[in-house]
């Protein structure tokens, strides 16, 4: 494993400090990418910033994959950020209708059987004229993404299914960690939970055998979704966001809405 740790030279606290300073006095902001919604970014304002690595994971139907489309997509498409998304548990042209419905507001189902009135073909003619333009790319390719050895010179990595990854979980997680340190991006991973506790809220516990994840990931957040346990609970169609370990930072839970029929996950506020 020590050929992919990288190796930098020792530099002062005074210059690692000095593009801070520089950008204080240009009145910048630090270079970070907002998450999509407002109670998280509230919970955690500065996770996605260059060399973080942030884990998702949830039980099997929690909303985990969807947490991560609607990051790689606010940041390519609405802000413009570079992002790489590899999907490695969905198709990448299932992907492509997921992220399409969720930017047009159009039900996923009326897109797969083209059961669509005028009012629909707006808002897919108005979203797939947004995608385009995005700088999105999107690989199903199972081994870790390489910013320079890809020609690609993104802000924001996703990877959706970073268990199916070639290499051992081990040596997966400490590679994704590296990747965000050594190409300075920001790199977003889901895995699953074991399958014990499926109908309980998720605990850090629950990885057992993904556990490496944890222990490399800068952040985790935990996905879950009262109505996948019980349909009629009162709460139906939230989901629940815990930051259950943020390195410097606060834990906590963020509650947001999460819309299956268009894949994505929207604040209350808006």
């Amino acid at each position: 494993m020590n050929d992919h740790i990288p190796t930098h030279e020792p530099r002062t606290v005074a210059g690692l400090l000095s593009p801070t300073f520089e950008r204080i006095n240009r009145g910048e902001e630090s270079d970070r990418i907002p998450f999509p919604l407002a109670d998280l970014n509230r919970l955690a304002p500065h996770a996605l910033t260059p060399g973080k690595l942030i884990v998702i994971a949830g039980h099997t139907g929690h909303g985990s994959t969807t947490l991560a489309l609607d990051i790689a997509r606010n940041a390519a498409v609405n802000l413009e950020q570079p992002t790489y998304l590899a999907t490695l548990t969905v198709p990448a042209d299932d992907i492509a209708q997921r992220i399409l419905a969720a930017q047009a507001g159009v039900p996923m189902v009326r897109i797969a059987n083209g059961d669509l009135d005028d009012n629909d073909m707006r808002r897919i003619s108005m979203a797939t004229g947004e995608i385009k333009a995005a700088p999105l790319y999107v690989s199903q390719e199972r081994t870790v993404f390489n910013n320079a050895a890809n020609g690609l010179e993104v802000k924001l990595a996703v990877v959706d299914g970073a268990h199916l990854l070639a290499d051992p979980t081990t040596v997966a997680a400490r590679r994704l960690k590296n990747l965000a340190m050594s190409s300075g991006i920001c790199v977003v991973a889901t895995v699953p939970l074991d399958g014990r506790g499926g109908r309980n809220e998720p605990y850090l516990s629950h990885f057992d055998s993904l556990y490496p994840f944890v222990a490399d990931a800068d952040m985790v957040l935990l996905t879950y979704r009262p109505d996948v346990v019980e349909r009629e609970h009162p709460r139906a169609g939230e989901i629940d966001i815990t930051v259950a370990k943020h390195r410097g930072g606060a834990v906590g839970t963020a509650t947001a809405c999460i819309q299956t029929h268009y894949s994505r996950i929207l604040s209350f506020q808006q």
